[in-house]
């Protein structure tokens, strides 16, 4: 519902809550598919976690129900050819900042990189999800047109306020 995610969006602008992207409501209108989307044969999927270590519910629980997700969707879409990638990242700092794993097709070795994932790090509140989403556009996106895309970003924390211009950039060119 777009209208009320603006006006949600334009609440939040108004409160003066930190970290939104300086997106206008025409962005948000030209990002949004119009018509009815065409059938699609293939389908790439991306994860993108935050994995600091206030996000360990949230893990744990997509590490326990991933392979029910990637069933679902092959049992309502079984000619769509399924491609999995992930993407985790924590802040500057830690362990790692954003580290990637390819497309695959099949969903137990995208199984296998996800419970390999652990949380941690972290300690402020915004993160680094501007490199998350960078790593994420050199991931080896089909480019075919009969290729739906979706990324999801399951995260708790915004980005840093000096890094607004690398995560809108980052975005844009996901789009």
């Amino acid at each position: 519902n777009m209208e009320r995610f603006l006006g949600y969006r334009e609440e939040l602008r108004a409160s003066g809550m930190s970290g939104l992207l300086d997106f206008n409501p025409e962005d948000h209108q030209a990002a949004k598919p119009l018509g009815t989307p065409s059938a699609h044969t293939k389908l790439d999927l991306s994860l993108v976690i935050d994995t600091t270590g206030s996000m360990g519910d949230e893990l744990s629980y997509l590490q326990t129900e991933f392979l029910a997700l990637s069933t679902t969707i092959q049992e309502k879409y079984p000619s769509a050819e399924q491609r999995w990638s992930l993407v985790v990242y924590r802040d500057v700092g830690d362990d790692y900042v954003a580290r990637g794993f390819d497309f695959g097709t099949d969903p137990e070795v995208f199984r296998q990189q996800l419970d390999e994932q652990s949380p941690g790090g972290g300690g402020d509140f915004p993160e680094a999800p501007d490199a998350a989403f960078e790593r994420m556009n050199q991931l080896a996106w089909r480019s075919d047109p009969n290729t739906a895309k979706l990324a999801f970003w399951v995260a708790d924390a915004p980005h840093h306020d000096g890094r607004a211009a690398a995560l809108k950039a980052a975005i844009e060119t996901a789009q």
